[in-house]
């Protein structure tokens, strides 16, 4: 005997008990004979083949429907990025329907090809003109990786999503608390001061989770112990020769490089190794409207201060502390409402190398504010930093008590604060414009008392 599948009876028995009100048709006769067709028809597909074929119980169906829910059929549409390997791969289904673009970074972007993405990186080196230009194709676990040919050529692969990372640059301490991946850290080159404002990458160290792999330019061996599934890094070209000569994964990343929101995207980036798009969106949606709100109040202000930004060497010469003039701090100050003094010269001289003081005096001794880039300084005052060198005093915002510096949570800045640009904003935009955010209390930033 055959029968059309149960959840086909079921639903024609349904539909047929509903066409009579007592015994009154609902339907119209055409439609009842279309029904009949159905019926017809699906007897003769599910009888075709061996007459003694098996019936399926209702069961084996019921399993067979749980199973169909939590793995999806092949081509089945997905609503959510996988968080696992996927079964029963098919060239049609869109693996990845939660996205990132990359709208404020410089350095990347991604495009999404069914089973994969692929990261084009264009990088500059911290410090240096040098460009790391590399693509990173992530393919889903479970699935077939491309060939790495035509515009795929000399790219690496990555499974995805990944379970173990190592963070051997320092650069996404903030997107991976931020996204709730700590427990994937397995190794890094030091615990950074300030890490007791990161509560799970704080737990993680506590609780001697997270090997140190040793200084830049110890070697690898220490992470090839850990067999981490992803190492992010900025080195030397050299170090990651090495490193993929013994088959690290490692990928390239330097949030140093980007303007303040392109920064805060490294969420963005480090959610395309875990299949965490969606969450990274939802994180960065708000940091980006408030940011551009408070910096769309400050550029409107009358008054535009002017901020040096930089110190005194122990060379005494005075370096920027920057990277590159029209992204990261001086970004900042512009975006804040205020005039980076020193940016001009710095573009027409094509570089962020020390400069003699007397230059820095000529341009700078009378900003209306100066953010020192003081290295987490032990200096409190304004009088410790003159007594560390005298030329200080030579800066009339040192003296007036509008100087700051960003380590108020020490190492912090370069993690919460690289990630959460609109906190950091809202401090420098009460410094220079307190009018604006008269009741704000300082996060990252700390003032440089004078006495």
């Amino acid at each position: 005997m055959c029968l059309l599948p149960t959840k086909v009876r079921l639903g024609i028995v349904t539909a047929l008990e509903r066409n009579t009100d007592l015994g009154k048709p609902n339907l119209p006769s055409h439609l009842l004979l279309a029904l009949a067709t159905v019926i017809a028809l699906g007897t003769a597909v599910a009888c075709s083949g061996d007459d003694d074929a098996p019936t399926a119980s209702p069961t084996a169906a019921a399993t067979e429907t749980a199973t169909s829910t939590e793995s999806p059929d092949a081509g089945a549409a997905l609503t959510a990025n996988p968080k696992g390997c996927v079964d029963d791969y098919s060239a049609s289904t869109d693996y990845f329907p939660d996205k990132v673009e990359a709208r404020h970074a410089l350095e990347w972007s991604v495009s999404y090809e069914g089973n994969y993405k692929v990261i084009t990186l264009d990088s500059n080196a911290p410090g240096t003109t040098e460009r790391t230009q590399e693509k990173y194709v992530l393919v889903q676990c479970g699935t077939p990786a491309p060939e790495l040919t035509g515009d795929l050529d000399g790219a690496y692969l990555f499974e995805i999503p990944i379970e173990t990372m190592v963070e051997a640059g320092g650069g996404l301490y903030g997107a991976i608390e931020a996204l709730g991946v700590a427990d994937s850290l397995v190794g890094t080159r030091y615990e950074p001061s300030g890490v007791e404002y990161l509560p799970n990458v704080e737990a993680r160290f506590a609780a001697g989770e997270v090997s140190s792999i040793g200084n830049y330019g110890s070697g690898p061996e220490a992470m090839l112990d850990l067999e981490p599934d992803l190492v992010s890094t900025y080195e030397s070209a050299e170090s990651f020769e090495l490193y993929r000569s013994v088959d690290l994964s490692v990928a390239y990343y330097s949030p140093w490089d980007e303007p303040p929101l392109g920064a805060a995207e490294q969420v963005k980036w480090l959610s395309l190794f875990f299949n965490l798009e969606r969450e990274a969106n939802e994180i960065y949606g708000g940091i980006e409207t408030r940011y551009t709100e408070l910096s769309t109040r400050a550029k409107a202000a009358s008054d535009q201060p002017t901020v040096l930004i930089g110190e005194i060497s122990p060379d005494g010469t005075f370096g920027s502390g920057q990277f590159n003039p029209v992204r990261g701090h001086s970004r900042l100050v512009e975006d804040a409402g205020g005039i980076d003094i020193m940016k001009e010269f710095i573009l027409s001289d094509r570089s962020y190398t020390q400069i003699p003081i007397e230059q820095a005096l000529d341009i700078g001794a009378d900003a209306d504010f100066w953010y020192h880039q003081v290295y987490v300084p032990q200096e409190e005052t304004a009088a410790d930093f003159v007594a560390t060198d005298s030329r200080n005093a030579n800066f009339a915002a040192l003296e007036a008590g509008n100087a700051f510096h960003r380590y108020g949570r020490g190492e912090d800045f370069h993690a919460t604060g690289a990630v959460r640009p609109d906190e950091v904003l809202a401090d420098l935009v009460s410094i220079i414009h307190p009018e604006l955010l008269p009741d704000h209390e300082l996060v990252h930033l700390k003032r440089i008392e004078a006495e």
